[in-house]
């Protein structure tokens, strides 16, 4: 199974990306048009599943740019993530 993970900041995102629980790539995008454009370049190179944190405002960017794209995506809670 391969898995997008993304840590979301203000204004930036560092993502990992997992085949069968191995890192395979990492790397960091900015949340402007020239960081979008090379995070759906990579959204489409293969199936993935996209996991990431709820973060209030900074992940909203995240989540408009995941629904237009019409990918399925799931966001964890802080509080329950930080008790794993």
């Amino acid at each position: 199974m391969r898995v997008m993970a993304l840590d979301v900041n203000i204004g930036k995102s560092y993502v990992v990306i997992y085949v069968d629980k191995i890192c395979v790539s990492e790397w960091e995008f900015t949340h402007n048009q020239e960081g979008f454009h090379y995070l759906k370049s990579q959204l489409y190179k293969e199936t993935m599943e996209m996991v990431y944190e709820a973060t209030g405002f900074y992940s909203r960017q995240i989540e408009t740019f995941l629904k237009t794209e019409d990918r399925h995506y799931c966001i964890l809670n802080p509080l329950v993530a930080k008790n794993r």
